[in-house]
């Protein structure tokens, strides 16, 4: 594996970011990435320290656009994409709106329609799961939805239509449930006013 050139004084490199400093390599992130003649490391333009401040800049500045780039980092790392590629490519940046709504105090759960929890519970959900890594037709985002972390566990690998048809017989149980439960207590009034008379 070759090592992609850089300008290096004194053993130092120069921060492409805010700070622009000359700092030591072990001050910047290297990644692995793929050339049509192998793979190439390669270091990161920004010092560890200037990404640091971006990322709590953004969190703090847009949650929503916070959180679809560390769901874009996760999917890029785990399928050998770029961030850049899942977000424009794979067109992720079309979810921030929809994000941003369900980040609000009126956000509920497309599927139980429950408010989330918390940023944490908002989760990316591919309906139908990737069949391979780097299966481009099933991460792009017309695959994705947003879901409670709750709903997102019951999911799983499960094929979406499997899924729905599961929702469906719990929903129609929770209801047949509900709609037995008020007579049992009628009965149990009924019972109980019977032995007060006796």
């Amino acid at each position: 594996m070759a090592q992609l050139k850089r300008e290096v004084r004194n053993g130092k490199m120069k921060c492409g970011g805010k700070c622009g400093r000359w700092l030591h390599p072990t001050r910047f992130r290297r990644r692995r990435r793929q050339t049509p003649h192998g793979s190439v490391w390669e270091y990161d333009p920004e010092c560890k320290l200037c990404q640091q401040t971006n990322r709590v800049k953004i969190k703090h500045d847009d949650p929503a656009k916070a959180l679809l780039i560390r769901r874009a980092d996760h999917i890029a790392r785990d399928n050998g994409f770029t961030r850049q590629f899942v977000l424009e490519d794979l067109n992720y940046w079309s979810k921030l709106p929809e994000l941003r709504g369900m980040l609000t105090h009126e956000g509920l759960c497309p599927n139980c329609g429950h408010e989330y929890d918390g940023e944490r519970d908002v989760q990316l959900d591919h309906r139908e799961p990737p069949r391979y890594r780097g299966d481009l037709a099933r991460l792009h985002a017309r695959n994705v939805a947003i879901l409670c972390g709750s709903c997102n566990n019951t999911k799983r690998s499960m094929d979406y239509a499997d899924w729905l048809d599961d929702q469906e017989q719990a929903r129609l149980s929770a209801n047949a449930a509900a709609a037995a439960e008020p007579e049992i207590l009628e009965h149990e009034v009924q019972l109980t006013i019977d032995d007060i008379s006796t």
